[in-house]
C-alpha cells in the first residue's frame, strides 16, 4: 500500500494599507520594503511604533491579529474606528493626537 501526500499552495493572501505613512511605518518594522504585504507578514508584527507620522487611516492594521504594542502618538487619525481583533494589544498610545478637522458646523 502506496500513501501519497498531496500539498495544496494556496496564494498568500495581500494585504492593503492604503495610508501611505501607515504603510512605510509597517514595510519598515517588517524590513519589507517591496512586494505585496500579505497575511503572513502582518502576523509578524508584534510592535509598531508610528509616532507622528500623519496617519489618518488605520484599514489594513486588523490583520495584525498578534500586535501587542502600538504607538500612534501624535497623528490625525480621521475617526476611531479601530480594528477590533487585536486582542493581544497591551499597549496603545494615541497621546497628543490630533483630529482633522470635522465638518460639523454650529449656529
Amino acid at each position: 500500500m502506496v500513501l501519497t501526500s498531496f500539498t495544496v499552495s494556496l496564494p498568500a493572501q495581500e494585504v492593503s494599507i492604503p495610508d501611505p505613512s501607515l504603510n512605510a511605518v509597517v514595510r519598515a518594522t517588517l524590513q519589507k520594503p517591496n512586494g505585496p504585504l500579505t497575511q503572513s507578514d502582518m502576523l509578524g508584527l508584534t510592535n509598531l511604533s508610528a509616532i507622528f507620522r500623519n496617519t489618518t487611516n488605520l484599514q489594513g492594521l486588523e490583520a495584525a491579529q498578534l500586535l501587542v504594542s502600538l504607538n500612534l502618538q501624535d497623528n490625525r487619525i480621521a475617526g476611531l474606528d479601530f480594528p477590533t481583533n487585536l486582542i493581544r494589544l497591551e499597549f496603545l498610545e494615541l497621546g497628543e493626537h490630533r483630529f482633522p478637522h470635522s465638518s460639523y458646523q454650529t449656529g
